[in-house]
This record gives C-alpha cells, structure tokens and sequence, in this order.
C-alpha cells in the first residue's frame, strides 16, 4: 500500500501511467530510496511530462515499484523536449554541488544514533565513526591558505608509532566545494578499474600515468 503524505494525496498517479526518462544517466541507490519510503513515505511528488515520462524522481518511482505501490504522487509538467532533459539534468545536478558541514553532520548523526533513528536516512554507525576520524584527523593537521594540508610537529613524531607497522598513511584535503565531487569520482573509480579501496585506486592511477 503506498504511503504517501496527506498533502499529496491529490497528485496521485498509476504507476502503471509512469515511464522511466529514457537515456536519463543518473545512477542512484534504489535500496536506499526504498528504505526512506518504506520509513517516511512519499513526502515529495516527482515531476513528469503529460505523457507519464518521468523528468525527476526516476529512482523514487523505481523504489516505490519494488515496494508493491500501486500509485505515487505525480507533478505534470507540460514540458518541451530539450527543457524537460535539462530540468532531469538540472534536478541531480545542484543536489551534487551541495556539500556537507562534516562538524554539523557529525553533530546530528551522532542525534540520530543516540536515538536509534538512523534507518532511512542512507547513513549508518559506521558512517558516523569514520567520520569523527576525519575529523580528528584534520583537527591535528595544519592547512595553509590554498587549503593544503601542513602536517604538523605533533603528527611527525606521532608517526613513530607506526616505525614498526609496514603501513603508512597518506591525508589527502579538499576544499568544500569540490569534496563531494572527489568522493564521486573516486567511487566510479573503484567501480571502473575493479579495485576495492580508495588505496588501491589512486596505487593503480598513478603506477599507470606516473611510472617512469
């Protein structure tokens, strides 16, 4: 049975009467869609041509099809071709230039896992704890003005304690406006070269472009 917010009730659509943007190349998470629906329910409609052809919210109705909804709740945009691709297009394409305040996340993650209130949000306890190491990480590095990282006196000598490891550890920094981009490319990295880690990716790129 579909869950969709009393607000919306008035847009519902068949899902039968919907069809995926065809060539849209978005790749999302439906797993991910499909645990937000099945906790909060549909609380946004997607947006869709006069002919059922959907311009935002392909995963959503994707989702909602796994879950057994018969009907979604469906805005109709009459849409010419080349606006309604560039409306699809630019739907996914401000999301990505977002970023995250990674102190204000922690900050609510940590909420949520306190509350036992994680599931559906696509984060988990582990997500939480990875990043309170980056961020004790970056609290005990220097950074110049172009944002580079300066390792610090501290973490010099803290690295005798690794004298001993056969491992080392590199800390690649950012700036906020392109980290969400870097994090993107180095999961299709992995994707693309079948490698495991972010590691063994940027081992592989550079033996293949900087050896020799």
């Amino acid at each position: 049975m579909s869950k969709i917010a009393p607000e919306l009730q008035s847009l519902k659509k068949k899902v039968t009467e919907l069809k995926l943007l065809p060539g849209n190349p978005r790749r999302g998470d439906i797993e991910v869609v499909r645990q937000s629906l099945e906790r909060f329910g549909q609380r946004k409609p997607l947006t869709a041509l006069p002919d059922g052809t959907v311009t935002a919210g392909n995963h959503t109705l994707q989702a909602a099809m796994l879950l057994g909804w018969t009907e979604v709740a469906v805005v109709t945009i009459d849409d010419d071709p080349a606006t309604a691709k560039a409306w699809a297009l630019a739907d996914n394409r401000v999301s990505d230039m977002s970023t995250n305040d990674d102190e204000d996340l922690a900050a609510m993650l940590a909420e949520l896992v306190a509350a036992d209130s994680l599931d559906g949000t696509g984060y988990s306890e582990s997500d939480h704890d990875d990043l309170l190491k980056l961020l004790e990480l970056a609290s005990e590095a220097d950074f110049a003005p172009d944002g580079s990282s300066i390792v610090s006196q501290d973490m010099e000598e803290a690295v005798g304690v690794w004298e001993d490891s056969p491992v080392r550890m590199v800390v690649l920094s950012f700036q906020a406006e392109i980290y969400d981009e870097m994090l993107r490319l180095l999961i299709n990295g992995r994707s693309k070269y079948g490698v495991e880690s972010n590691t063994d990716l940027v081992q592989f790129l550079l033996e293949i472009h900087c050896d020799g």
